[in-house]
């Protein structure tokens, strides 16, 4: 199946020094082939929110991309979040993505809404739709939440946060494409029918992605384990398999007739390019 005019989004998170901020909207600012949206990860109830928007607004007045602001109900009342959507708006921002958010302790621990906040993402999404004709984007689980019972339950609030106002569904990264194609059977057996945009992301360290995989229930299978544990320093160092792993999974959805696609950047917006050029050329 040839798909035309595939599209991808990429998410970046706040880096921790001005210097590296310059560099990272350099970077945007110079690629050939920018995204059509870069969402932005949001830190609740700490100095990273503030971060978070400090970046939103330099991103918004520096580049001519458009902006998706993360958005979590964590260690948040009401009206911090309604005011944060607000600003969003007189800022010109016109897409939110929409998310529970984890437990500051962590995505392994218990979740408890906080008491005087939203309490699920149905009603801040309903919020958001209130305030705004915002895009509103929100997450769903090939693999299913970690903190979901089954993935029925798992597909369930996903159905919820659709008939709130969800205009799109981006998910969870995987590494198993299958996971994702049995997904969107599954999401359609329960007639949710907006868009579903796969989230990939490239395996720069393994040490560090493996850890993260295991707490978000994202299986890594033994044949990509395997070429690591076998690359040699250089192969590690140049990122040549990760880019190849990488590449082969967009190329497979593509020829499964995907057109959408959202990069997890890891702020590393050189070697996203990379990925996403030579997937178009193997394409």
């Amino acid at each position: 199946m040839i798909i035309s005019n595939p599209k991808y989004s990429l998410e970046i998170f706040p880096p921790k020094s001005m210097e590296k901020t310059n560099d990272l909207i350099n970077n945007l600012n110079h690629m050939v082939f920018p995204p059509e949206f870069i969402s932005v990860t949001y830190g609740a109830g700490g100095s990273n929110q503030h971060a978070t928007v400090d970046l939103i607004k330099r991103l918004h007045n520096e580049t001519n991309i458009n902006i998706a602001a993360h958005l979590t109900m964590v260690n948040s009342s009401t009206l911090d979040v309604i005011n944060l959507i607000k600003l969003y708006d007189k800022l010109g921002i016109k897409k939110i993505v929409a998310l529970r958010g984890d437990p500051p302790e962590g995505i392994e621990k218990p979740y408890k809404p906080y008491i005087n906040g939203f309490q699920n993402t149905a009603k801040l999404i309903r919020e958001i739709k209130n305030i705004n004709t915002f895009e509103v984007y929100v997450a769903g689980y090939p693999e299913k939440h970690p903190q979901s019972f089954n993935q029925e339950d798992d597909i369930n609030n996903l159905a919820s946060k659709v008939s709130a106002g969800g205009d799109f569904i981006i998910t969870q990264f995987f590494f198993d494409n299958q996971f994702f194609y049995d997904f969107l059977k599954k999401v359609k057996n329960k007639n949710i029918n907006i868009s579903i945009i796969p989230g990939i992301v490239p395996i720069v360290n393994y040490s560090t992605i493996e850890k993260f995989a295991n707490k978000c229930e994202a299986k890594i299978p033994n044949k990509i384990s395997e070429k690591f544990l076998k690359a040699d320093q250089n192969e590690q160092k140049n990122h040549s398999i990760c880019i190849d792993i990488a590449v082969n999974q967009i190329v497979d959805l593509l020829d499964n007739g995907i057109k959408d696609f959202h990069l997890y950047s890891l702020n590393n917006i050189k070697l996203i390019e990379k990925i996403w050029i030579k997937a178009l050329k193997k394409y």
